[in-house]
């Protein structure tokens, strides 16, 4: 990872990741007992079904492998943030962004739709303003934080 912050944009976007070589170097970012809660939180996890069918058939065919908080931005302060490695058929890695959401600033000011929860708001308000957004951009509940 290092590597590749200190290549320029470009040779970062065409250059491969081996995720089977730098499994290792992150292997004890979490203590075994938070693994074993993602893992369970990911089997148990509603975000696949927040998915569109045809994504859900791509998503199906990664396995979970490792998950590491993440440091945010100011703006997120306080929030929990965590990058998810899957592994795909052939080793191919897959980096996924898992964000807490917060209630909206706006939200005591405003009448809107109700949501669920806080995860579906935020996907459905980048659903409205990207014409292609990520493709596997979706939401699910957690009853504890990771």
């Amino acid at each position: 990872m290092t590597y590749q912050a200190e290549r320029g944009g470009l040779a970062a976007w065409y250059s491969h990741i081996d995720a089977a070589a730098q499994l290792d170097e992150y292997r004890d970012v979490l203590d075994s007992s938070t693994r074993k809660r993602v893992r369970k939180t990911l089997d148990k996890s509603r975000a696949r079904d927040s998915l569109q069918p045809a994504r859900r058939v791509l998503f199906d065919r990664f396995e979970y492998v490792l998950t590491a908080r993440k440091v945010v931005g100011v703006g997120s302060v306080g929030t929990g943030a965590w990058i998810i490695l899957l592994r795909g058929p052939g080793g191919d890695p897959l980096f996924l962004q898992a964000k807490e959401a917060q209630p909206s600033v706006l939200a005591e000011y405003l009448d809107g739709p109700a949501f669920t929860n806080q995860g579906e708001r935020v996907v459905t308000g980048q659903r409205l303003m990207q014409v292609a957004g990520d493709i596997l951009l979706g939401w699910r509940s957690a009853s504890s934080k990771l």
